[in-house]
């Protein structure tokens, strides 16, 4: 066996013997590699936790607007439910009994502004378009705002 005086450049390593290693010559890490591996790991921590923020904020956007969503729908399937001819009352109260008639109405539900608005003879007679305005702020104060409209035909009427 051919011994050779110098070393390979890899630390722990020395051509030739024991095919080619030698643990006394292996000093493991150096101080600048573990502090590079803690960085990249500390930053890869910090990227997770800057998603969990994100996605948080995401669902409780997504939570207001499901809440806005389903004020919506309560008043179309009250104007809905109600026969043409009383499509203008109002139950402000939800005791099933109108407080008055009004082309419109408004309330507040929580932190949700809530209004909805009655077009007789639109876009034609017998016909009817009811919508819904839902405004709320987020958790900056910026305003958020959802619409919805439904056409409601007087079944009754001639032509139908």
């Amino acid at each position: 066996m051919v011994r050779s005086g110098c070393a390979s450049r890899t630390p722990g390593v020395r051509s030739g013997e024991r095919g080619g290693f030698d643990p006394r010559y292996d000093h493991g890490f150096s101080l600048i590699e573990a502090m590079l591996a803690l960085a990249l790991l500390t930053g890869g921590c910090l990227a997770v936790v800057g998603m969990f923020v994100v996605s948080d904020r995401a669902l409780a956007r997504a939570a207001h607007m499901d809440e806005a969503l389903a004020l919506a729908r309560g008043v179309m399937e009250w104007k809905r439910a109600l026969p043409y001819e009383r499509l203008d009352e109002d139950d402000l109260d939800g005791d099933g009994l109108a407080e008055g008639r009004s082309p419109a109405g408004a309330d507040e539900v929580g932190s949700f502004h809530r209004a909805w608005r009655l077009w007789r003879d639109r876009p034609g007679p017998g016909f009817s378009i009811v919508s819904v305005d839902i405004a709320w702020p987020d958790e900056q104060g910026r305003p958020h705002r959802l619409a919805m409209a439904m056409v409601r035909a007087d079944v009754r009427a001639e032509g139908f």
